[in-house]
């Protein structure tokens, strides 16, 4: 995943802090890396699936930024997993960290999604997360059967998506 993050640490909130809860930490992100074509973004994607997000996430702490992984049930695999599988993805947030800048929202509960994703790697090692490729990798399914690209940021891919254009995206051909 190539986020490059500068961090700033401020609350967010006019009441006086409660000594139980957590101060929240606000944090600037930015991308380094923008995709041209729907065909990089795939290329660059080791597993492309239609999945429904859970209710089932957590937390995690790393150099002090906060992750919510996410699980997904894959409801239709374009590449590299399975349908029916569960899958954790990992983003950059938390409920303690308000997360600014170039990173897609946190998966909601309930909601399906198109997602281009790759292995989350800890160091050189794999783990059992993945990660939205490049930040650019979510597109939000609506009532009409398509998917809307959820980020504003990558204008130079499409903005809705069939399920067609998937597939041919993720053979390549």
């Amino acid at each position: 995943m190539a986020i490059f993050g500068v961090a700033a640490c401020a609350t967010n909130s006019t009441a006086p802090p409660v000594a139980s809860s957590p101060a929240v930490k606000h944090v600037e992100l930015s991308r380094a890396k923008s995709y041209d074509s729907l065909a990089q973004l795939a290329k660059e994607s080791t597993v492309i699936a239609r999945v429904s997000a859970t209710n089932t996430t957590s937390i995690e702490t790393a150099a002090g930024l906060q992750f919510t992984v996410t699980t997904v049930t894959v409801e239709k695999s374009f590449r590299g997993t399975k349908s029916g599988a569960l899958l954790r993805v990992r983003q950059v947030g938390g409920p303690t960290t308000d997360v600014a800048g170039e990173v897609p929202a946190a998966l909601t509960a309930g909601r399906d999604y198109l997602l281009f994703m790759s292995v989350f790697r800890d160091g050189t090692e794999p783990t059992d997360q993945y990660v939205i490729t490049g930040d650019a990798g979510v597109f939000e399914a609506n009532s009409s059967g398509t998917f809307d690209r959820s980020d504003p940021l990558s204008t130079n891919l499409p903005s809705k998506l069939g399920e067609n254009d998937v597939q041919t995206a993720s053979t390549g051909t």
